[in-house]
């Protein structure tokens, strides 16, 4: 009888170490369904969040920060800039982005002629240099170069504009349909005519240097 007992009690607890041992086993495997229910969630969560309306939205508020006036301070005196984004807008994207990385910081206007332009964007300071990048040519409806204060994208031929720019000194109509105008000048452009008014030498270049020390995008 006791021989018996303890026979029953060797089975039933053999029993349960099965049944342990499976629980045990089949944990992980738990844990991986939980986890891709998790994982689920997630990617439907973030898949909310990046919908195209709201990517959309997400857009348009990066759209609206965009700053469209940009400072100028040169080594003869600050003037501040108006950029045309909305009829020229891969222009002044081109322009704002290389402004942003202070890409115009410390280069001179390397060709002054008075009466006609100053032109600098030159970070070689020949004429011959550009930021490595071009952009096509953007000619917005109604702008022309029909008075003084006009920014507009200096190039060598169609297509070639990448970071030189002039200011007009004076009305330019010659210069419609092959330079893209990407702003005006609204303040400081008598800073500007002073620019036109230095000495030059050789290739119309100042003799003393005149620099852009710091340019920078701003509010109105």
């Amino acid at each position: 009888m006791v021989n018996k007992f303890f026979s029953m009690l060797i089975v039933m607890l053999a029993a349960s170490v099965i049944l342990f041992g499976c629980g045990k086993k089949d944990e992980p495997k738990t844990d991986a369904n939980k986890n891709t229910q998790v994982q689920t969630q997630t990617k439907q969560q973030d898949a909310k969040k990046e919908s195209p309306a709201d990517k959309k939205d997400s857009l348009t508020k990066k759209d609206e920060k965009k700053l469209n006036f940009v400072k100028v301070e040169t080594t003869m005196g600050t003037f501040k800039i108006k950029l045309f984004s909305n009829e020229a807008p891969i222009t002044t994207d081109n322009f704002r982005s290389l402004v942003e990385k202070g890409f115009y910081d410390g280069i001179i206007f390397h060709r002054v002629i008075d009466g006609f332009m100053i032109q600098g964007g030159d970070p070689t300071g020949t004429g011959r240099g550009g930021s490595g990048t071009t952009i096509p040519d953007e000619f917005g409806p109604g702008l022309k170069h029909s008075k003084k204060g006009i920014l507009s994208m200096a190039n060598a031929g169609p297509n070639t504009g990448t970071s030189q720019f002039f200011i007009t000194l004076a009305p330019t109509p010659h210069l419609d349909g092959k330079h893209a105008i990407f702003g005006e000048v609204v303040e400081g452009m008598d800073v500007v005519e002073k620019i036109g008014k230095t000495k030059t030498g050789a290739q119309d270049r100042p003799v003393e240097d005149i620099k852009m020390k710091k340019v920078t995008m701003v509010e109105d």
